[in-house]
This record gives structure tokens, sequence and C-alpha cells, in this order.
């Protein structure tokens, strides 16, 4: 093989600049048509990033009144559960009444049956001693 002379190289390196020079152009005009279209994609999502940040806004209000709605029910059943406290203090105040009542009751009774006992006891003593006395005359 020959080798090239001078003017040989120089003419391939011109059609190798040339070559360059129009796949360079055509990344250019690619490039180009890639701003465009990212100009055109950033256009469209900054609209988007406002539509979003309301939608997360809606759904946190939502949550808030799922979650109101729960607390709502619960204070209910708190109410009845108070209310159940309630009456169940009530029945415990007056079954503790009953049973003092009982007591006081049961106690009135002792007074009464130990003044009939030794009455009782008296009247025997003094029907005795009437008994005693008159078999000694």
């Amino acid at each position: 093989m020959a080798r090239k002379t001078q003017g040989e190289r120089i003419d391939d390196l011109e059609m190798q600049a040339a070559t360059l020079a129009r796949q360079f152009d055509a990344y250019v005009i690619q490039l180009n048509a890639l701003t465009e279209l990212h100009a055109k994609g950033s256009e469209a999502t900054s609209g988007m990033t406002v539509k979003i940040a309301v939608i997360e806004e809606r759904l946190v209000v939502l949550d808030l009144k799922g979650a109101l709605g729960k607390l709502t029910a619960l204070e209910a059943e708190l109410a009845l559960l108070r209310k159940d406290l309630t009456g169940l203090q009530a029945w415990k105040d007056e079954l503790r009444r009953e049973k003092e009542e009982a007591m006081r009751r049961l106690w009135s009774f002792g007074p009464n049956i130990s003044a009939a006992v030794i009455g009782g006891l008296i009247s025997l003593g003094t029907a005795l001693l009437v008994l005693w006395l008159n078999k000694l005359r």
C-alpha cells in the first residue's frame, strides 16, 4: 500500500471535518428540540405542583373530618360510660345505705330484747321473792 500524499490527507481531513460538522448540526437541532420539549414539560408540570398541593390539602382535610367523626363517636361512647358509672355509683351508695339501715334495725332490737330479758328477770325475781316470803309466814 502506497502512502498517501499530503494533499490526500488534507482532503480526508476536510471530509471528516465536514461529516463532524453535519453531525454536530444534527445534534444541535436535536438538543434544541429537547430544550423546547423540556420547557413545555416544565410549563405543564408547574401548574400540576399547585394542583398536587391542593389535592394533598384536601386529603388532609378529609382525613381530619374522618378523625373528627371518630372522635365524636368516642365522645358519645364516653358519655354513655360516664352515665353507666354514675348509675353504678348510685347503686353502690344505695346498697351501702341499705346495709347500714339493716344493721341499724338489727341493733335496734338489742335494747328492747335486753329490756325484756331484764324485765323478765326482775319479774321472776320478784315472784320468787314473794313466794319465798309467803312460805315463811
